[in-house]
């Protein structure tokens, strides 16, 4: 996990991801980490988690719901999801509180599968990040 995300080692990184939701592709930007040193494999899962942690603000709210109706509908239904799936009884109450997260945004694609980079024709580069519904793993990598 220490070890350096990319190869040459960088300190400054974007990381693209979609969602299942096409109203919703670059919705939030992308991830970008800049740092003073080498940005590795464990500063890069950070930040992912970090990204996907952040409150829905109400001004985007309001723009789903205006704008994609059914997308907000499938955000407010997997927050619901992730509210009560939880054994623990105070999880779900603080997540209830905290409401609809960028993490609700993804639907079910919610599983890392990986990286893998983009050399665009500009000369620039990106990460894309590969995440996978829960339904589409193997029995035993579901939990």
């Amino acid at each position: 996990m220490n070890e350096a995300l990319t190869m040459p080692e960088v300190n400054e990184v974007q990381i693209l991801y979609n969602t299942n939701m096409p109203g919703l592709l670059n919705f939030f930007g992308p991830i970008h980490i800049k740092q003073e040193g080498t940005i590795t494999i464990r500063d890069a899962l950070h930040a992912i988690y970090d990204f996907f942690q952040v409150p829905i603000l109400q001004e985007q709210a309001d723009y789903m719901q205006r704008m994609f109706p059914d997308v907000w509908k499938e955000c407010v239904e997997a927050f619901r999801i992730r509210c009560n799936r939880s054994q623990h009884v105070t999880i779900p109450v603080t997540e209830w509180r905290q409401g609809v997260k960028r993490v609700d945004c993804l639907g079910d694609r919610v599983k890392y599968w990986g990286m893998w980079a983009t050399h665009n024709p500009d000369a620039t580069w990106q990460l894309n990040l590969g995440l996978a519904p829960a339904s589409n793993l193997a029995p035993y990598m579901q939990s």
